[in-house]
């Protein structure tokens, strides 16, 4: 085994263009992959985020209204009531030079108000609820800022089918790199090849150092894409202008899982690559 690894490590540093193009081919298309499944998980997680942080307001006749919470709790929703007494103290806080005309005013024209939070992040559950709430006796409006998530929603859709696009051509590119790597280091050593073959050295073990070689440019190639992937979603995410745009949700960094399967993947693919590259030379 220690004779292989040698001879693996004596090829890819006597082949030193051919395997750094191939590693730096691979660690790029790798990036961009890592990078596309980290802004889909990070679009689907920004939703949540954005239907778990959206109230539903529902204004409403009188000072109160037993159907909105009635249907509240019936629902499972956290709810939160303002008289309309309150309506005016919130409005008075933010708004106080206008606040003493409609103390002025004989009536209050300002609505009692409940203030409805989902416990689950579902947009149809949420569209459901809105539909639910205008239906109700009372209820004069129904406020909510979330028109933004149906458009975010449609993006993560079409995202995830070109993720399986981009998927497929990593694979593909992969495949090729490393079999024309594998091939150039066989033809460069073909001849000590034969002299091996013909002092009896079997099959195997001929090409069990392109099989490792083939592992090694694998995984190279694979945390090299990680790492670049990293570093790019680093700058990206410090930048100020993208805080604001979140509003206070937190970044998903590709994890250990995602990692480890992309490596593993990887390195078994390009084994195979070299397999078939391989096959036909006895």
């Amino acid at each position: 085994m220690w004779f292989h690894l040698k001879r693996a490590i004596s090829n890819i540093f006597a082949t030193p263009i051919v395997t750094l193009v191939t590693i730096f081919t691979l660690s790029s298309a790798i990036a961009s992959l890592v990078m596309y499944q980290a802004v889909n998980d990070n679009l689907a997680g920004y939703i949540d985020y954005r239907i778990s942080r959206s109230a539903i307001a529902v204004y409403v006749s009188g000072d109160e209204n037993r159907g909105v919470r009635e249907y509240a709790m019936k629902a499972g929703l956290r709810i939160a009531e303002f008289t309309r007494a309150d309506a005016l103290d919130i409005f008075a806080e933010r708004y106080p030079d206008e606040a003493q005309l409609l103390r002025d005013m004989e009536n209050n024209p300002l609505p009692a108000t409940y203030l409805l939070h989902l416990n689950e992040h579902s947009l149809l559950r949420y569209e459901a609820h809105l539909e639910a709430l205008r239906a109700l006796p009372g209820v004069l409006s129904i406020e909510f800022r979330l028109q933004e998530v149906a458009g975010l929603q449609e993006a993560l859709g079409w995202a995830s089918h070109v993720r399986y696009g981009l998927g497929i051509f990593v694979v593909f590119l992969s495949a090729v790199m490393v079999s024309n790597a594998i091939r150039i280091a066989w033809y460069k050593y073909h001849h000590e090849v034969e002299i091996l073959r013909l002092l009896g050295a079997s099959s195997l073990f001929l090409k069990a150092p392109f099989f490792i070689e083939a592992f090694i440019i694998g995984v190279i190639s694979v945390l090299g894409g990680v790492a670049l992937a990293w570093v790019l979603l680093d700058v990206l995410v410090s930048r100020p202008a993208l805080h604001a745009l979140l509003d206070g949700y937190e970044v998903i960094f590709p994890g250990l899982t995602h990692v480890f399967f992309i490596t593993s993947l990887v390195a078994i693919l390009s084994i195979l690559s070299s397999m078939g590259t391989l096959r036909s030379r006895h």
